[in-house]
């Protein structure tokens, strides 16, 4: 077929096609569609007469933003395919798959992509899939100078204008007490329009320079099956419940629930937050992992709390505890929060078998937990951040529980699939999801509001899964929904 397009040559950010060639009439339209809509497009095209192919091609990658790899039966088989994935993944760039068709993805090439975002394009409607597409896009290519058109399905959530409300680190500055005065003089004049705004703001700022404003008190209950389960509390109002999930530890260092987080929520709700079995504070002899026994947990600090009715916002693998929990208590849970969240890896359409890799994997955790080994395989699965954030990962990955007790909740995650449960929920949902999520990208939104059709979506832009809950714009989200639910 013939070449529909130049293929971009220039400086400005521009996404790379991974595709076979045998593809190129179901490839093309695609791609040309893409580049209709002004988005910047790098494919075999653009090798010049006279270069190496290889270089020509490596140089493209590495030059690239991100790489859109077309799945189909002859791509996936592809040598030159999947050596272009792997020297992407070297180059820790963004890998996006769109399967066209729905193809069986050989089980070494589905492991380097299983924590991709992906676009199903034989399940969704042409709309859906171009928004989609556009999503994808838009995170790629849109320089500060541009706008590439967005599509309408689904809004990405607009930014607040204004200082420090847009900003998702707090960074202190040498000089701020010189400022002190002229922005109390600010901050009056603006608090009548702005003052949820600025409440948010001093949430998470206080804590910088007047040390933590908010206190939690450390307890513990005991599940029906005898765990012995760590919870906090701070602040005072409606109960909200954070179900986490996996590693946690309510002393030593927080990834989702950091303290900017518990301070901004417990100014307005009785926050709860707790250890899961095997994890933290929470006892560690443990051997059930099962999804009935996370449920057991979160079952027993709702009790231990005392509240009649709780609200529930739930992050990433937290979600699979929550839904059956929330769809199993109408009358207990009043709303519901889903944040980078997931039905579970079998509802995915992975198979409940161990994959080798996974299974050495497992082995080494169980067996050699503290060795550098396992240390170094733990930082090279942390691709978000700087090196630093990924170290800082690491160590509480180490801190937060044993070797066999990672291991154990891996293992027991392969089956779950909380479909079923999603369907019954009814209770107001909010669901998050960040647009740049490569752990549980959009589709997986997709998915669950699909269970969920009364669940409000907002897409956060330029956001990573261990960011969708630390932003000044997930949190004002948060309370805005606690408000509204309180207020009917």
């Amino acid at each position: 077929m013939e070449k529909p397009f130049a293929a971009y040559k220039g400086d400005l950010p521009y996404i790379f096609v991974c595709y076979a060639h045998e593809d190129s009439d179901a490839v093309f339209p695609e791609i040309s569609w893409l580049h209709d809509q002004g988005v910047r497009i790098w494919y075999d095209e653009g090798i010049s007469p006279g270069l190496e192919w290889t270089e020509a091609l490596a140089s493209a990658i590495q030059s690239s933003s991100t790489v859109l790899f077309f799945v189909t039966p002859h791509s996936v088989t592809s040598e030159h395919c999947r050596r272009e994935l792997n020297f992407a993944q070297e180059e820790d760039h963004d890998v996006v798959a769109v399967h066209l068709s729905n193809t069986e993805v050989p089980p070494g090439l589905r492991l380097s992509l299983n924590n991709r975002q992906a676009i199903l394009r034989h399940e969704l409607s042409n709309d859906l899939y171009r928004q989609e597409l556009m999503q994808v896009a838009q995170t790629a290519v849109v320089d500060p100078a541009e706008s590439v058109p967005q599509a309408s399905a689904v809004k990405p959530l607009s930014r607040w204008a204004g200082l420090a409300l847009t900003k998702t680190r707090r960074v202190s500055h040498p000089r701020v007490w010189g400022s002190v005065g002229f922005l109390l003089v600010i901050l009056a004049a603006s608090s009548v329009l702005f003052a949820d705004r600025l409440m948010l703001w001093w949430s998470y700022n206080a804590p910088e320079w007047l040390g933590p404003s908010v206190t939690q008190q450390i307890r513990f209950t005991e599940t029906t099956d005898g765990v012995r389960i760590a919870y906090a509390t701070s602040g005072q109002g409606p109960p909200l419940v954070l179900v986490v999930g996996w590693f946690t530890h309510l002393e030593r260092g927080p990834i989702y629930d950091t303290p900017d987080i518990v301070n901004a929520l417990s100014n307005e709700v009785l926050l709860v937050r707790y250890d899961g079995r095997g994890f933290g504070m929470s006892d560690r002899d443990v051997k059930d992992f099962s999804l009935d026994a996370r449920v057991r947990d979160l079952e027993a600090v709702v009790e231990a709390v005392g509240a009649e009715k709780v609200a529930i916002l739930s992050v990433s693998k937290g979600s699979e505890a929550a839904i059956p929990y929330a769809a199993a208590n109408p009358e207990k849970v009043v709303s519901l929060i889903i944040a980078a969240g997931t039905l579970g890896v079998a509802a995915m359409g992975v198979t409940s078998a161990v994959p080798g890799d996974l299974e050495r994997m497992l082995e080494l955790f169980r067996s050699d937990w503290e060795s550098p080994a396992v240390r170094s395989m733990l930082s090279g699965s942390v691709t978000a951040g700087s090196e630093a954030r990924q170290q800082e990962i690491t160590e509480f990955l180490l801190l937060a529980g044993s070797g066999d007790a990672h291991a154990g909740f891996i293992e027991a995650s392969i089956v779950i699939d909380v479909s079923d449960d999603a369907r019954q929920i009814i209770q107001p949902t909010l669901i998050l999801a960040g647009q740049r999520d490569q752990m549980y990208p959009i589709e997986y939104t997709r998915r669950i509001s699909a269970l969920i059709p009364h669940a409000e979506v907002e897409i956060l832009p330029d956001t990573s899964h261990l960011d969708t809950m630390r932003s000044p714009e997930a949190i004002r989200l948060v309370l805005d929904f606690l408000r509204q639910q309180n207020s009917e």
